[in-house]
Formats: C-alpha cells, sequence, structure tokens
C-alpha cells in the first residue's frame, strides 16, 4: 500500500477513534451527572422524611406526658437527639435549679442535679429570661455562672445555646444545648420547634389538671 495512502488512512481513523472517545467521554460525564443528581434528590427526601418522623416521634413522646414535669424531661431527652447535649434549668426566682441533662457523664449528672444558681450569677441565662428569646453564648463562666460551668466542663469559647421556655410571659425554665459529644453545631431550628411545643403541651397539661373532674370526665 501507498504509504501516503496508508498516513491518511491512520490519520483518518485516529481522529474517528479520538473523536468517539471524546463523544463517550461527554456521555459518561452527563450521566454521572445525572445519576448524582438522582442520587442527591434521592438522599435529600430520605433526609426530609427522617427529619419530619424524627420530630413526629418527639412531638408524640411530648403529648405522652401528662404532667409538667414529666413534659420537661421529655423536652430534654427529645432535644439530644438535635444536640451534644442537653440540659434544663427550672428558673424559680431569682435562682436556677438543676433539673435534667443529657449527654453527662454520671457525675456530671449528679453534680447538677444539685445545682442552685443565683441568676445574678449568670449573664447570659439572665438575658434569656429577661428578653424571652434564645440565647448564643459562649461557655465562660461569667455567662453561664462558675457553678455550671464547672459541671458541664464547657469550654470558655465553646459555643452554647440557650432557649427560654415561656408560659403566659413566664420563663419557666432555661433549655441549655451544646455541641459536646456530636460532629455538628445544635440544630436550633428543631429545638425552637421543640420547646413550643413543649410549651403549648404544659399549658395544655395544666389546664387539663385546673379543669372540675365533671367538665374532665366531659359530664
Amino acid at each position: 500500500m501507498d504509504h501516503k495512502l496508508e498516513h491518511r488512512i491512520l490519520t483518518g481513523l485516529d481522529s474517528a477513534f479520538q473523536k468517539r472517545i471524546d463523544g463517550l467521554h461527554l456521555e459518561f460525564a452527563e450521566q454521572l451527572q445525572q445519576d448524582c443528581a438522582a442520587m442527591a434528590g434521592r438522599a435529600v427526601q430520605e433526609a426530609e422524611t427522617h427529619a419530619a418522623e424524627t420530630l413526629s416521634a418527639a412531638a408524640r413522646r411530648l403529648r405522652s406526658e401528662d404532667s409538667v414535669t414529666g413534659v420537661a424531661a421529655a423536652l430534654v431527652e427529645t432535644t439530644a437527639h438535635y444536640a451534644g447535649r442537653a440540659a434544663l434549668l427550672i428558673h424559680k426566682g431569682d435562682r436556677l435549679l438543676g433539673f435534667k441533662a443529657e449527654g453527662l457523664t454520671d457525675a456530671q449528672d449528679a453534680a447538677f442535679h444539685r445545682l442552685e444558681i443565683p441568676l445574678a450569677d449568670a449573664a447570659a441565662i439572665a438575658h434569656a429570661v429577661e428578653t424571652k428569646d434564645p440565647v448564643v453564648t459562649t461557655g465562660s463562666a461569667n455567662e453561664l455562672s462558675t457553678p455550671l460551668a464547672e459541671v458541664l466542663k464547657v469550654q470558655p469559647d465553646g459555643r452554647v445555646h440557650l432557649f427560654p421556655i415561656v408560659l403566659r410571659d413566664s420563663v419557666l425554665a432555661i433549655l441549655y444545648t451544646d455541641g459536646v459529644g456530636s460532629d455538628r453545631e445544635p440544630e436550633t431550628a428543631a429545638i425552637e420547634l421543640l420547646t413550643s411545643l413543649a410549651e403549648a403541651w404544659i399549658e395544655a397539661v395544666g389546664a387539663r389538671g385546673k379543669q372540675p373532674a365533671s367538665a374532665a370526665n366531659g359530664n
């Protein structure tokens, strides 16, 4: 075969082969993008479904309680799913009392239940009580009080979220959360929803408890 003709044939084949390879690369990239988008879509949908189911289960858990203390305890337990640690401090006059915590060691838990903190010694908590709004603060002793910071062993520069539990314009308690023991920050949107549900159910339980026996029985 003539060398020039052979060269032209080989060159043409190389060009056609390269075009086919380029086309396959493009097809593969497009298919991969579509597959990834589909997988991402399914992952997002599954995550949303799981989140909804988890919140529904938390709501059922709160509504299963028939006492104020039961609702408060359930709030701490359900909140722990959305944070590293969760703890509830009862607001009584000018003091805070340790009520229930999740994510602590046994020694920390025992010490937490013995806490009685002057509100004046915990600037961030006092601010949450005064404003009735969630507060993001540090773990410093000035913000949380020395006893609470020592019991929780929270870092002074650690990020802490405080959620007031409000009933009829009065703060009943402060819900403390942080990311210790978790790979992410507390999920504040979910926690705020849980606190709202707890507030509503506490009021419902309290109102039900005040009804006369005849009214409660539907007579």
